[in-house]
């Protein structure tokens, strides 16, 4: 009786953390592919001669969709339903807040893609954030609740071997075209998006029973507004 009760708890306890992780990193496929469409859009337009960049552009955002509805499989497949997570556990979201001062949907590619400061820090931004992401992963991928589960096991692996790609591009533009390292505010805004997101808000997202969970999947949602004529935020 007692090993059938504790056997309960343990399932319970690793489901709720699949469903904090997983909804996380929903949230965050989710606004990147859709921030990457509009960038390679932009690209095109103001760069029309930088096919290599625009043709891995167009791959990472088709790699983040791609990840963003594999998550969605899983959860499906094992009835777990994502929580509604708010932007303040969204990677990129907080990165553009701190360094551009303005929220990620208010960004206007175009005018930053003409500017080659502002250009090189979103493409630094990026790949400070798919360098963070691949540690982050092969982190996940070291975690005991996850190795257990070998469908989640080779989700985060078919994530990590397509991270390299997600960052390369964009390095190899800025060393090309001279920009500047990382700058001291960059680096302090990875460090403190990183650990705020570890060591508070994730434990906290756990420990909130106050959270409710998605009526809808994110692209649902969108689609639903784009049917009934809403715009996107910063259009």
């Amino acid at each position: 009786m007692l090993k059938k009760i504790i056997q309960k708890v343990n399932t319970t306890v690793i489901r709720r953390y699949y469903q904090v992780l997983l909804s996380i990193y929903l949230h965050n496929e989710h606004r990147g592919y859709q921030e990457l469409e509009k960038l390679y859009s932009s690209l095109c337009t103001c760069l029309p001669h930088e096919n290599r960049l625009q043709d891995a552009v167009k791959k990472h955002a088709e790699d983040e969709k791609k990840h963003y509805f594999m998550f969605i499989y899983f959860l499906r497949k094992n009835k777990i339903k994502p929580l509604r997570v708010p932007r303040v556990y969204g990677y990129v979201d907080a990165f553009i807040e701190l360094v551009f001062g303005s929220q990620t949907g208010d960004l206007n590619h175009q005018r930053i893609l003409a500017d080659q400061s502002q250009r090189f820090s979103l493409f630094r931004l990026i790949m400070m954030t798919e360098k963070r992401g691949l540690k982050q992963v092969q982190a996940v991928l070291r975690q005991g609740w996850v190795k257990r589960n070998s469908e989640l096991v080779h989700l985060f692996q078919v994530i990590e071997s397509d991270e390299p790609s997600h960052f390369e591009p964009y390095e190899a533009h800025l060393e090309l075209n001279g920009a500047q390292g990382l700058t001291f505010k960059e680096r302090l805004a990875d460090l403190w998006i990183h650990y705020s997101l570890m060591l508070l808000k994730l434990p906290f997202l756990y420990l909130s029973v106050l959270t409710p969970a998605l009526t809808k999947f994110p692209h649902e949602d969108q689609e639903l507004k784009d049917s009934c004529g809403v715009a996107p935020a910063g259009t």
